[in-house]
Parts: structure tokens; sequence; C-alpha cells
């Protein structure tokens, strides 16, 4: 069985390495040595790996697109295609209009929406970092309205846990962003999540702690989220309004 598999793995290089050979002088040629090994070796990451960076080279956003998602369901516990499906997420995230944030947004874009979702959300689960895992799950609920109620209210306890547990020393932190600025706001406009009155009132309360603490602390302090926006946003008490209609209607 070993020697089998030995041989499997040999077969299949040798396909990969004809497949090298022939990109440079012959694109085509390359593609069909690909495309055999792909058929006879489903199941060597290797091989569908290589596939994947040839049309990647060859700017092809589509074929990519799909070589990444059919190795994502396969062997998604590869580092090499963890860091791929990375950059694809991270390009979603950024300004940036350089050639890789705008190939990798693209082949995001590509994706069919079930597996835009499936990517998402299998990446924050699999995410490490706190911050990362909520901001895949704010992505998700950004893109995807359907998402929230299953997912909304669960994403607004994992950042007030997170930070708690992180004793941060101010109210003014990245978990305490992402909660005021973006995943509030998001729960409060969606009418089908159930939120009770408790919930509401904590969130009024750490939403205020927010605001207070970033107008009266003083500027330019470093890690601070000093910006416009959220200068705008309490001016005009959007969230609070938000918040105190949904325990207006949750009344009725």
């Amino acid at each position: 069985m070993a020697a089998v598999k030995r041989n499997s793995r040999e077969d299949s290089a040798w396909l990969v390495n004809r497949a090298r050979e022939s990109l440079k002088s012959d694109p085509h040629a390359a593609k069909a040595w690909l495309i055999t090994a792909r058929t006879l070796f489903p199941g060597e990451f290797s091989v569908q790996y290589e596939a994947y960076s040839v049309e990647q080279a060859a700017g092809n956003t589509t074929g990519a697109a799909k070589m990444l998602y059919d190795m994502f369901t396969q062997f998604s516990d590869e580092s090499i295609l963890q860091a791929e499906v990375h950059k694809m997420t991270s390009a979603l995230q950024s300004d940036s209009r350089d050639p890789d944030t705008v190939f990798y947004a693209g082949m995001f874009e590509s994706l069919p929406s079930s597996a835009q979702r499936d990517v998402l959300l299998k990446s924050a689960e699999k995410s490490g970092n706190a911050v990362d895992h909520c901001r895949l799950m704010l992505l998700l609920l950004t893109r995807f309205p359907d998402t929230r109620p299953e997912h909304g209210v669960k994403l607004v306890d994992t950042l007030l846990d997170t930070e708690k547990r992180e004793s941060l020393p101010s109210p003014v932190n990245c978990y305490r962003k992402l909660l005021v600025c973006d995943t509030i706001p998001l729960v409060c406009s969606s009418p089908d999540i159930d939120v009770s009155h408790k919930q509401l009132y904590r969130w009024l309360q750490k939403a205020m702690e927010f605001y207070i603490c970033f107008l009266t602390q003083p500027p330019c302090r470093e890690g601070t989220p000093h910006n416009h926006s959220l200068m705008q946003n309490f001016c005009e008490l959007q969230l609070i309004h938000q918040i105190v209609a949904r325990c207006s209607c949750n009344r009725h």
C-alpha cells in the first residue's frame, strides 16, 4: 500500500514537472498536463495547487477562484492554501487598488454566493485571531443580511466576551469600535433578530461608554480610532436612536 502511494506521488510529481517545463514555451500544453494530473490524482494537493498557480499567473480570476474553492473544500488544513484564502478575504476589506488586491477581490466576487458564504464562515471559524474572526463575521453579516438572525447576536456576544477577557483599560478599543460602530447598527436594523430588553440596555450602555470616552480622551493617543465619522455618528446619535427604537418596538 505504501509503495502504491509512493508511486502515485512520483507519477503526479512527474506530470507537474512536465507542466512546469512547458509553461513558458507552451502554456496550453502546460494546462493539458495539469488537466491530466488533476484527473488522475484528484487527492494530491500539490497537483491541484499547481493548477491553481497557473490560472493565477495567467490572471484568470474565474478559473483561479474555482480551483481555490475546490481546494478549500478538500484541503482546508493546508497552510499555503489558508494563506491564499486569507489574501482573498483581506482584499475584500482593503481600499487598496494594487493589482494583487484587485485580483484577489475579483476572485471572491467570481465565486457563487453559496461559496462566498462558505469561505467567509469557515475562514472565521478557523481564524486564531479574535479580531480577524470578528471582522470576517461582520463581512458575512454585511454581505448576506439573511445570516444576521443566526449570527448577529452571537457576534455581539463574542465582541463583548473577548473585550472582557482581555481586560482592556479603556472602552475605546478595537473590539468596542467593531461592536458600536459596525455590529450593533447591523443587528438593530434587522427586524427579524430577536433581542431582549436586557440585551438592548446593555448595548446602549456600551455605546454610551465608548462615545463618552472617545470624546473626552486626549486626541492622537496611539491606538485611538479617532476619525470624523465617529464624531459625526455620535453627534447625530444614530446608534443611540436605533437602540432606543428597538426597545420601543419590543414593548409593542
